[in-house]
């Protein structure tokens, strides 16, 4: 990301997310190793987004998640507004289908 110059913040976990975060970017692979240097479990998670921590996010926020969830985001900021990770899994999943549809040549140009 520092190569093409683009802005970004790195922290271990949800404490806050505070007015200048733009979009929050949960990385299962970063958690496993979190939690691994930790010596814990994926059931011991210590970083569960909720309503609580979006508390001072600004109204452009736009939380995002690759699903499936496993505790890492609270069911309750499902109904924020800035959740847009069904959003992303609704694009990613045209997004598949059209390039299926071009791999198989059924695409209309």
């Amino acid at each position: 990301m520092k190569e093409a110059g683009a802005e970004f913040k790195g922290n271990e976990g949800f404490g806050g997310i505070d007015s200048g975060t733009g979009y929050p970017l949960y990385d299962k692979s970063a958690e496993r190793a979190f939690l691994q240097r930790r010596g814990l479990s994926s059931s011991e998670r210590h970083h569960v987004l909720t309503p609580e921590k979006l508390k001072n996010a600004k109204e452009s926020l736009g939380i995002l998640h690759p699903l499936p969830r496993v505790n890492e985001i609270s069911i309750q900021v499902d109904q924020d507004k800035r959740a847009k990770y069904f959003y992303q899994t609704l694009c990613g999943k045209q997004m598949r289908m059209a390039l299926i549809l071009k791999l198989l040549g059924l695409d209309k140009d």
